[in-house]
């Protein structure tokens, strides 16, 4: 009895928990990737498949920051693509190799991921893996997190002007 009313009182203490536990996500596919970016508010512009099985989506985000959406190590195709890695990636582009690179320098110190390339982009990202699994939550919190530091890295790039028409100091 004392066994029947013990196992009664943690199904009642467990279940709620378990029924209402977010589905853990041990790979993202491309719908998963959509939903997770119009959940958001953003909209998905285009998504491409590449030649090596992975894909890339077309995004700008509820407030109107273009970036793109990678997914790596992936099976299956269509909106059921799904993959084990994701990246996050935004570019500022420069007028050469040397501007882009002082940028990258410069942003260095912003906790950010970014790399220059010899053609005037600064790629500033955010990578990441599903692997053991991860939460939808988990995902959004990688996706603002990203967003924000993006907004972050264009004040540092592009500093707000004064109103003497200056550059500010933030």
């Amino acid at each position: 009895m004392r066994a029947a009313l013990i196992s009664g009182l943690l199904a009642t203490l467990i279940w709620p928990i378990a029924a209402h536990a977010e589905p853990v996500w041990q790979r993202m596919s491309v719908g998963q990737a959509r939903d997770l970016v119009e959940g958001e508010g953003g909209k998905v512009e285009q998504v491409v498949d590449t030649e090596t099985g992975e894909y890339v989506m077309t995004v700008r985000s509820s407030d109107k920051l273009p970036f793109k959406l990678k997914g790596f190590d992936c099976r299956g195709v269509g909106e059921a693509k799904s993959c084990v890695r994701y990246e996050f990636v935004a570019y500022f582009r420069f007028d050469g190799e040397e501007e882009a690179a002082r940028y990258e320098r410069d942003l260095a110190i912003n906790w950010l991921a970014d790399q220059s390339s010899d053609d005037g982009y600064l790629d500033v990202w955010r990578m990441g893996s599903l692997e053991g699994g991860v939460t939808r939550a988990h995902m959004r919190y990688q996706l603002r997190a990203f967003i924000d530091a993006v907004w972050a890295a264009q004040e540092t790039v592009y500093p707000p002007k004064t109103a003497t028409g200056s550059p500010g100091t933030g």
